[in-house]
């Protein structure tokens, strides 16, 4: 295992057991009263929802109309009961505490820019060359959650792949590839609120477009399968409107002993529906 991927890897796990385990700061609270007035935080609640908000006993003490809502902040007004600061927030209808999630719209529709760290290991001359690089990526994509848990996600786009080697034996090795992708990820959200952090993994499609290298064949380069292993999350920006954040590590499944990856950093827009 290359040493870019261990580092990857560890960081995802880090990341992973960091967000998995829920903490109080991640559950919707309400966090000040004025009236019949309440401020809500962390949630995803909109305007015209209807919420319950639950004393530490797990015990349903007020019905709270939402009024204003961005930015994973919410005013409600008391419609029925009576609220205090500190009480949890679980949507109308659920009978358990909440988690943070607001299971609300499922689907959304993104655009994905990415930056690219490219590498590339080839043997030549019986020793392995390494090559990096840099490349750029345009994806659209469409997010689904099937429970408040668990989701997929699917992008297709094209990735530009481009590395270098030094000089070995005077010459300088480089590849140039422009890819057509198609990927999916399966993935666990790991909070929800604000702020929907998410870890996933899956395989994808990697479709050469066009093509110039002096350290391999071009007969070589066809089309390849990816596996994926991303974390990510969608920021709240105003409405229905979020920004996705994510890395991403793909792997190149090689047919020969040449071993080609990416490290993406991607963000964009996803409008939620």
């Amino acid at each position: 295992m290359s040493s870019s991927l261990k580092s990857l890897v560890i960081f995802l796990l880090i990341l992973f057991f960091w967000l998995a385990f829920p903490r109080d700061g991640f559950t919707a609270e309400i966090t000040k009263i004025k009236g019949q007035n309440v401020l809500i935080t962390d949630t995803d609640a909109k305007v015209g929802d209807s919420v319950f908000a639950v004393d530490s006993n797990n015990k349903k003490r007020a019905i709270i109309e939402i009024t204003k809502a961005k930015g994973g902040k919410a005013v409600g007004r008391i419609v029925k009961g009576k609220a205090s600061e500190g009480f949890t927030v679980i949507p109308k209808g659920s009978s358990g505490k909440s988690s943070g999630f607001s299971f609300g719209k499922k689907l959304g529709l993104m655009a994905l820019f990415g930056y690219g760290i490219d590498s590339q290991s080839v043997p030549i001359s019986g020793n392995s060359t390494p090559m990096t690089g840099t490349g750029f990526s345009g994806r659209g994509g469409v997010s689904y959650d099937i429970t408040p848990l668990f989701g997929i996600k699917i992008y297709a786009g094209v990735e530009s792949f481009s590395v270098q080697s030094g000089v070995t034996n005077g010459v300088t090795y480089q590849t140039n590839i422009t890819y057509g992708t198609v990927d999916g990820l399966g993935v666990l959200n790991v909070f929800g609120g604000g702020i929907n952090a998410w870890i996933g993994a899956g395989g994808g499609l990697a479709i050469p477009l066009s093509k110039t290298t002096n350290a391999l064949s071009t007969d070589s380069i066809a089309a390849t399968t990816l596996l994926h292993l991303a974390a990510g999350a969608d920021i709240p920006m105003t409405g229905d409107l979020y920004m996705p954040l994510m890395v991403d590590y793909a792997l190149f499944v090689p047919p020969t002993n040449v071993v080609t990856s990416i490290i993406s950093l991607r963000a964009g827009l996803m409008l939620k529906f």
